[in-house]
């Protein structure tokens, strides 16, 4: 009986530890790209994990051309909402630079991998804790340009952060090392233990909203001063990169919303730029009144190599059509003739 006071005080001190504990952290958003969609996802990891491969249900493989897809379409998402989002391509983490604090979930026996932006040069690298971290410098890519930064822990359950400095930017990243696993499920009926997979994220990398946009705006800012000066308004003022407006979103026709490279305004002009591809008739560019019907629209239209060109309308415009006349062929082979459709691709301005 004189054990129960010293097993109701156990009791107690525990119930208060895990009263005081903090809160978890939020849960980071992570974007799946689905093979078979082909569309970006947004899923959120459970609250308190830390970001590493098969924390959230197992990898999601992309090819190379899938991943510069989406990381695309992040970008562009970013134009119209701010909201900057963490991308998984199988065991490969890419976020966004100076929007999250990216955590390198890593583990004992197991080297992961830093990826940083081809072409940087390390100035510095600085671990928190070097006893129980080791840190090595590596590269990859061409002429070894792009520059790696290999973090190993050496025990179980600790966490320190990690700064590199290089000549374009500092990177703050958080280290933390997994617990060490329980081996009661890794163990053979003669006893013998064996080597837990514990979970850990092999590579960590990049990319850069920010400077995709200042790049794309001094891009569209040269374009639209080019241009400009053909469309009958009598505004030949420069652009400046501080009147651009990239809140502008659109649906439809997939086929024909591919070729839409993006769309932006400065004020008085909205642009409409087409990406590279069959070159063909050019779709034609419609207004939208306030009754939904489609209105006559003055503009000029530049094209480009490659089946490229870029829309200059004469003023800024809330809604439009982009739509382009096609002909399909009926039944299989084309036996019972051809038709024509019309693919049309609906442009909106947005609020932010």
């Amino acid at each position: 009986m004189r054990f129960i006071p010293f097993a109701l005080a156990l009791l107690l001190t525990a119930s208060a530890s895990a009263q005081s504990a903090p809160d978890p952290p939020e849960a980071q958003t992570i974007v799946d790209l689905a093979r078979a969609s082909g569309e970006v996802e947004a899923t959120e990891l459970p609250v308190g994990r830390p970001v590493g491969d098969g924390f959230d249900g197992g990898a999601v493989v992309v090819t190379a051309g899938e991943m510069e897809e989406a990381l695309g379409e992040l970008v562009r998402e970013y134009q119209r909402t701010g909201r900057a989002r963490v991308l998984r391509q199988s065991a490969v983490w890419v976020f966004p630079f100076g929007h999250t604090q990216p955590v390198l979930a890593c583990a004992p026996l197991r080297a992961s991998v830093v990826e940083l932006e081809e072409g940087e040069t390390v100035l510095g690298v600085v671990a928190g804790d070097t006893e129980r971290f080791a840190v090595d410098l590596a590269a990859t890519g061409r002429s070894g340009r792009t520059p790696l930064v290999v973090v190993k822990p050496l025990q179980y359950d600790v966490t320190t952060n990690l700064v590199v400095s290089t000549d374009r930017r500092v990177y703050h990243v958080t280290l933390d090392s997994a617990p060490r696993p329980s081996r009661a499920s890794g163990t053979r009926r003669g006893g013998e233990d064996l080597n837990p997979q514990t979970r850990y994220a092999r590579h960590v990398r990049f990319y850069y909203p920010d400077d995709a946009l200042a790049a794309l705006a001094t891009e569209a800012a040269t374009g639209a001063a080019a241009i400009r000066p053909t469309v009958a308004s009598g505004d030949d003022e420069a652009v400046s990169l501080d009147d651009l407006t990239f809140a502008y979103e659109w649906s439809g026709d997939p086929v024909l919303r591919e070729r839409v490279a993006r769309v932006f305004d400065d004020g008085a002009h909205t642009y409409v730029q087409l990406a590279r591809g069959r070159s063909g008739e050019a779709p034609v560019l419609y207004a939208i009144g306030p009754d939904g019907s489609r209105e006559v629209l003055n503009y000029a239209y530049r094209p480009g190599r490659g089946g490229a060109g870029t829309y200059v309308a004469d003023r800024v415009l809330d809604r439009a059509d982009l739509v382009l006349g096609a002909t399909v062929k009926k039944g299989p082979f084309g036996l019972f003739g051809r038709r024509q459709i019309e693919r049309a691709v609906r442009i909106a301005r947005v609020s932010r």
